[in-house]
């Protein structure tokens, strides 16, 4: 598949039509994968409009969006969540059929901020720790079995599920394993970041209190 990136610059699927050209002149299909996220929301992170033309499928990869705005049959202009572009079919007018029989058109992206953005470092802890932990593994699947199957991706519900399930050590062991890797992160760094990502430890000492910080281990 040849993916051109229109992240920055295309919010439509006219946009995306129109990169694709010739190629599109029998119509696409909308690709939507559907990413949870460690806040319970959920957002978009790989959305492509894709035309197949000689066996071979162009597509292009769209911003990052949880909803898009469209106009209905009776040309009302209405907001809809991400997943329902999810396998429309799209003809060379820009007219797209949902999954659940709806008709739109004038289809635009509403671009999300990844609610769970961590910074660089912030990502580099977490992941560390995880391959400390022999947690990695579990925590990380294919960006998309069909689009995207050798790019594997952290899901951060995974992440979750392990903090509520694993016998996780004290924020102090994770610490000690840490340093010999990460010397310069300090333990409150290491204990926002484990929470933000749903990591649920188990406390230790008397004085052990009820949410997460690093006093509590």
């Amino acid at each position: 598949m040849q993916v051109y990136d229109g992240r920055q610059a295309m919010r439509t699927v006219a946009d995306a039509l129109a990169k694709l050209g010739h190629l599109a002149r029998d119509g696409a299909e909308i690709g939507v994968l559907t990413l949870q996220l460690p806040d319970g929301g959920a957002v978009a992170p790989l959305i492509l409009v894709m035309a197949p033309l000689g066996g071979a499928t162009s597509a292009v990869r769209l911003p990052a969006a949880d909803r898009f705005a469209a106009s209905d049959t009776y040309g009302e202009r209405r907001q809809y969540e991400i997943a329902a572009l999810h396998g429309a079919k799209v003809d060379d007018r820009g007219n797209v059929d949902l999954g659940d029989g709806g008709h739109v058109h004038a289809v635009e992206l509403l671009p999300a901020r990844m609610p769970e953005d961590f910074s660089e470092e912030e990502k580099s802890i977490l992941i560390c720790v995880l391959d400390l932990l022999d947690l990695k593994k579990d925590c990380v699947r294919p960006l998309d079995p069909e689009f995207a199957p050798n790019i594997m991706v952290l899901d951060y519900s995974l992440v979750a599920q392990v903090g509520a399930t694993a016998k996780l050590p004290s924020l102090k062991a994770i610490e000690r394993k840490l340093v010999t890797r990460m010397p310069k992160v300090t333990r409150q760094a290491l204990a926002d970041v484990l929470a933000r990502a749903g990591l649920r430890l188990p406390r230790s000492g008397k004085r052990a209190r009820g949410r997460l910080d690093a006093s509590s281990f």
